[in-house]
């Protein structure tokens, strides 16, 4: 550790270490990043998010006033109807009388479960595929919530309910519009591996598990907004910061203090989820204009050619601003983001001018695209989508059955037989120095089984969108045909090493 770096960690320390805590100080040490040692980035979200209040004196009471609050959401939430009050020796007859399901009467308790269902399975689907580049959210929790999981109680967990077969029988999407698709599940469909994490055994959950719990509560509490898709992408972060704090005191209320962090930052964007609020000037249009406002005050030749282009910041800029370009960076440059956000007092503002950053930073690239080119260089990048995606699932699921898995990844360039039967090498290259856009990628898997035996899977996809109900086994491909269009010898240095080599191809066993 740099003398630097821990000149900032005392920085830190000594404003926080204050009675009444200085909050444009802590605004300032934070806007430049939080240290992660000692929890302090925790400490300071929670304060910069007005969790925790200024005055350290209070901190222990509101905190425990706070937790059981949340304690309290989740035995009246978090529970099946009808089985409390079969529980507290009610007859079956009052029970039937006033809470069967099959009541019409919409202030039923059976109505609002079936309501509930709707939106938990929408959350449920977000939040199993939450941050796929890392294997966090599928581990188990340290700190289970044990009020639902003790079997003594009467509550049930949301992934139990999730998986009763009536909420099989229908897949349900809701859009930010509201609207609400059910459609019937294919038969045909990407194998469960790839669709559903492994169950862990009673008594523990993941840490999925216990946003979906987050989602779900304040969907509950705010029905007016409920749960749009996008809020997992903004709830991960949070709790992800707060479960690897340092201090296991802090970690173990990391559920209950991610919900209020999050309530009180949504607060502050919710308006960006509510369709009917777009054209006002706290809505998302009006926000997504003042980008191209901000970018024609920086670089008017820039925003000129997106004009020209008749491209709109709708195309990009919305998924940038309500999700605080959660999408575009990896977890750890997002969490470093912010920093920087939560600190700026006009934090919004700031927003757009990073925004406004990014599209500056490939300006050179936006410049000389066409609109197809500029579309993709904007949007999100389909290789971390569909079948790609679920590639890399499913190489990460490898590390529960293998003792080494070693991954290689990278571009090739593969011909295409055109018209007159012939086969071409074909490409697209973007900015001044004509940078190459790859025609395919290659995965190639090198697995070590614990007796040292040695298995080889070589995958091939093209360099577009690609359907994720393909099966991965369409993409196997052998090893050679890798080997000859990259360049880079597997086989051979894998058998120096080794002695024997299983290769996996289609159709193998």
């Amino acid at each position: 550790m740099s003398s630097l770096h821990k000149s900032r960690i005392a920085d830190f320390q000594d404003v926080l270490k204050e009675p009444s805590i200085a909050l444009e100080k802590l605004r300032e040490l934070s806007f430049s990043g939080i240290p992660c040692e000692g929890g302090l980035r925790c400490l300071c979200w929670k304060i910069l998010l007005n969790y925790l209040p200024l005055e350290r004196a209070s901190w222990t009471s509101i905190l425990a006033k706070q937790r059981e609050l949340y304690a309290q959401f989740l035995r009246e939430m978090i529970i099946q109807p009808g089985i409390a009050k079969a529980n507290m020796g009610v007859s079956r007859e009052d029970v039937t009388f006033e809470d069967h399901p099959l009541n019409p009467n919409p202030d039923s308790r059976w109505n609002t479960y079936f309501k509930d269902n709707e939106v938990l399975l929408q959350i449920d689907k977000d939040v199993r595929r939450l941050c796929p580049d890392i294997s966090f959210f599928q581990r188990a929790t340290e700190y289970p919530c044990l009020l639902i999981l003790d079997p003594q109680n009467e509550f049930e967990t949301l992934r139990k309910r999730v998986e009763q077969t009536t909420l099989k029988s229908q897949t349900v999407a809701r859009n930010r519009s509201g609207v609400t698709n059910m459609s019937s599940p294919q038969k045909n469909s990407v194998p469960s591996s790839l669709n559903e994490y492994e169950v862990l055994p009673n008594g523990c959950e993941a840490h999925w598990e216990v946003v979906e719990r987050i989602l779900f509560i304040y969907a509950k509490l705010n029905p007016g907004i409920a749960y749009v898709q996008g809020m997992n992408e903004i709830v991960g972060p949070l709790y992800y910061t707060f479960a690897t704090d340092p201090n296991s005191e802090w970690k173990e209320h990391a559920e209950a203090d991610t919900f209020f962090c999050f309530t009180n930052l949504m607060a502050e964007i919710r308006d960006n989820f509510i369709k009917s609020l777009d054209d006002s000037q706290c809505g998302i249009t009006y926000k997504m204009e003042k980008v191209y406002s901000t970018l024609k005050d920086k670089d008017v030749e820039l925003y000129l050619k997106l004009q020209e282009q008749n491209i709109k910041p709708q195309f990009f800029a919305f998924r940038w601003l309500t999700l605080l370009l959660s999408q575009e960076f990896l977890l750890p440059d997002v969490i470093r983001i912010w920093d920087s956000l939560f600190a700026d007092d006009n934090r919004f503002d700031f927003l757009l001018l990073v925004c406004c950053a990014m599209l500056m930073l490939i300006r050179e690239q936006l410049l000389e695209g066409d609109f197809t080119v500029n579309m993709r260089l904007l949007q999100v990048p389909h290789l971390n989508q569909n079948a790609w995606n679920n590639l890399e699932k499913y190489s990460r699921s490898l590390t529960r059955s293998y003792q080494n898995v070693y991954v290689c990844t990278g571009p090739l360039f593969l011909p295409r037989t055109e018209a007159d039967g012939k086969s071409y090498v074909k490409y697209q290259v973007i900015g001044k120095n004509h940078v190459a856009v790859p025609t395919h990628f290659f995965k190639v898997l090198i697995l070590e089984a614990a007796g040292g035996q040695i298995e080889l899977r070589s995958y091939v996809m093209p360099n577009a969108p690609v359907d994720e109900a393909i099966p991965l086994e369409r993409f196997l491909v052998p090893i050679e045909s890798i080997e000859r269009a990259s360049g880079l010898l597997f086989v051979p240095n894998i058998l120096a090493r080794a002695g024997s080599l299983k290769a996996i191809t289609a159709g193998s066993k």
